[in-house]
C-alpha cells in the first residue's frame, strides 16, 4: 500500500493528542509537541490568554483537565488541512455546579519534525463557556 501522507499522519497525532488528554497522559501529550510550544486560548476568562512553552501548554492542559469532563470528550469533526482543525464536544462543569455542553475548536500547527508547535483554543459558543470558567474560577 501507499505511504502515509503528512496531513494523514498529523490527523493521527491530533487523534493521539485528544486521546492522551482524555486518559490524562500528559507525559505523551509532551512527547507529540515542541519544546516552543504556543497555546493560545481564545475568550474572557481567567483561562485564557497565551501558554509558551511547553511546561505552561502542560500546565493550562493540566488545569482544563479539572474543569472538561475527560469522559465526555468526543471528536465531532476533523477537517483534514495542512493544519488540523478539530471541533470536539465536552461537558464542562464549574465549581458551583454550573454546567454547559461546548463544542471546543482547536486548530493545530505543525513543525517540521511532526510534533504540534501552536494550537489555538476557542468554544463555538465563547460567551456560555466564558461564563461558566468564569464562574468556575470564581467558585460562584
Amino acid at each position: 500500500m501507499g505511504e502515509i501522507t503528512r496531513n494523514e499522519a498529523r490527523v493521527t497525532t491530533v487523534l493521539s493528542l485528544v486521546s492522551a488528554f482524555q486518559d490524562g497522559r500528559l507525559d505523551e501529550l509532551q512527547r507529540m509537541v515542541s519544546p516552543a510550544v504556543v497555546v493560545q486560548v481564545k475568550g474572557n476568562n481567567p483561562y485564557a490568554g497565551t501558554y509558551e512553552g511547553v511546561g505552561a501548554a502542560m500546565a493550562f492542559v493540566a488545569k482544563a483537565r479539572h474543569w472538561i469532563d475527560p469522559d465526555s470528550v468526543s471528536i465531532e469533526t476533523i477537517e483534514r488541512e495542512d493544519s488540523p482543525v478539530v471541533a470536539v464536544s465536552a461537558l464542562v462543569v464549574g465549581m458551583g455546579g454550573q454546567r454547559t455542553d461546548a463544542r471546543l475548536i482547536v486548530e493545530y500547527f505543525f513543525a517540521d519534525d511532526g510534533r504540534v508547535d501552536r494550537a489555538v483554543v476557542r468554544a463555538q459558543d465563547q460567551r456560555a463557556l466564558d461564563r461558566v470558567l468564569r464562574g468556575w474560577s470564581t467558585g460562584a
